[in-house]
């Protein structure tokens, strides 16, 4: 990511990126941002997926379930076998070294934030293994976490949920078909945009007072540097997940009233 927005020009900001999705056997993986001081994964189970019990050594992440319901099958200090479940909009902390694997009846899909880009896991199970272990974790009762969103702020173009607020940063951004956000920037802030569902115009003032625009669509990655002027407008009622460094309403610094404002370039 460019150090800095100001003073850039529109060629050197417009990058549009679609992630690939990688296919696993229960399902798909995406890496939706990759920069060195955050992360963000879509994570997809299909109906009765079940990832093989893995960790990463390095790496702080937090997950979120945006679509169905969730088991995380673990295993305590002793080697046995644990499990907790996250509900829709329910979120766990997954610290360095946690051993574990998700798994899920219907299928679900989740949102992973982490602390930095993070290595292929280490695998200590195998497909079949986990198949086999999911099975028995589903079918038994299993007591559900305790975190959710938090800070849930409602706009007059929609709403904000926070997730995680730490060194990094992630939250859920819902807007409204033709709501729009103000026209802003941040010194210290820079941060990254995911299309989860929808259509989004991103405004952006550059160089010389120049407004200009660009489209996101469903499945699209956009990355905002420190300094760069944008905000957020509706094509549709769209969901964005949003991934940061550390984030202040004070490095918030408004440029135009999103409630008067019409963004035309020029």
């Amino acid at each position: 990511m460019t150090d800095s927005g100001f003073g850039l020009k529109f060629e050197q900001v417009s990058t549009i990126v679609r992630p690939v999705v990688q296919e696993r056997a229960w399902g798909d993986v995406t890496e939706c941002a990759a920069q060195p001081l955050y992360g963000m994964y879509r994570v997809r189970l299909g109906p009765n997926g079940a990832q093989p019990l893995h960790f990463w050594m390095r790496g702080e992440g937090v997950y979120y379930v945006e679509e169905g319901e969730v088991v995380v099958r673990s295993r305590d200090l002793a080697g046995a076998p644990t499990a907790v479940r996250i509900p829709l909009r329910g979120v766990l902390d997954a610290p360095p070294g946690m051993v574990h694997g998700l798994c899920s009846r219907d299928g679900a899909t989740i949102y992973m934030f982490t602390s930095e880009p993070l290595p292929e896991p280490v695998r200590v199970e195998t497909l079949e293994e986990a198949d086999t272990e999911a099975q028995a974790a589903l079918s038994a009762p299993v007591e559900a976490v305790n975190g959710t969103t938090f800070d849930v702020r409602e706009k007059y173009w929609g709403r904000i949920d926070s997730i995680v607020s730490r060194e990094f940063v992630g939250k859920r951004i819902e807007l409204r078909r033709a709501g729009q956000s103000s026209l802003e920037f941040h010194v210290e802030k820079a941060e990254s945009y995911y299309v989860h569902s929808g259509r989004v115009k991103v405004g952006l003032r550059i160089g010389r007072g120049e407004n200009k625009s660009l489209v996101l669509n469903e499945g699209d990655r956009f990355d905002i540097p420190q300094g760069l002027m944008h905000m957020r407008i509706g094509l549709e009622d769209s969901i964005l997940m949003e991934v940061s460094t550390p984030d202040s309403d004070g490095d918030s610094y408004l440029v135009e009233d999103g409630r008067t404002y019409e963004h035309v370039e020029r």
